[in-house]
C-alpha cells in the first residue's frame, strides 16, 4: 500500500500483475486497469517477434500507443511513441509484429474476433 494516496486510486507497480498468455502464439496481456461500468480495459501487450492478432470488430473505440518495437497495422507499420485510434465497430485487419513489441491498448472487452 502507498500512503497519501485518495482513496479509490488504482496502482499496477512495474512489477507487479501477471502476464497472461492468450491462445495466439506469442501474444500476453497484462490487466491494468478494467473499468465495469463501461466494459473497457486499459493492457498491456507484448507480441514476440512474428506474433500478431486476427482481425476482429471493436464494440467501442480502441486506443493503442506503441511503446516498444513496431506494430504492423494493415499496410502500415507503426513504431515506439506511435498512437493508433480506431473507431467503435471498426474491423482492425490482421496485425503483427517484425521484431516484437510492448502496446498499451485501451479497449472494449467485447471486441468481435474472427477465426
Amino acid at each position: 500500500l502507498i500512503p497519501d494516496l485518495p482513496a479509490g486510486v488504482h496502482i499496477v507497480l512495474d512489477k507487479s500483475g501477471e502476464w497472461i498468455e492468450t491462445p495466439l502464439p506469442g501474444v500476453r496481456y497484462k490487466d491494468l486497469y478494467e473499468d465495469a461500468a463501461t466494459h473497457m480495459v486499459t493492457r498491456l501487450v507484448r507480441l514476440d517477434p512474428g506474433a500478431g492478432f486476427r482481425p476482429h470488430r471493436h464494440a467501442s473505440s480502441e486506443q493503442c500507443l506503441v511503446m516498444e518495437g513496431d506494430l504492423r497495422f494493415g499496410q502500415k507499420v507503426f513504431h515506439a511513441g506511435d498512437f493508433l485510434c480506431a473507431p467503435a465497430h471498426s474491423i482492425h485487419p490482421e496485425s503483427s509484429s517484425f521484431a516484437g513489441c510492448l502496446l498499451l491498448i485501451v479497449t472494449s472487452l467485447h471486441d468481435e474476433v474472427f477465426s
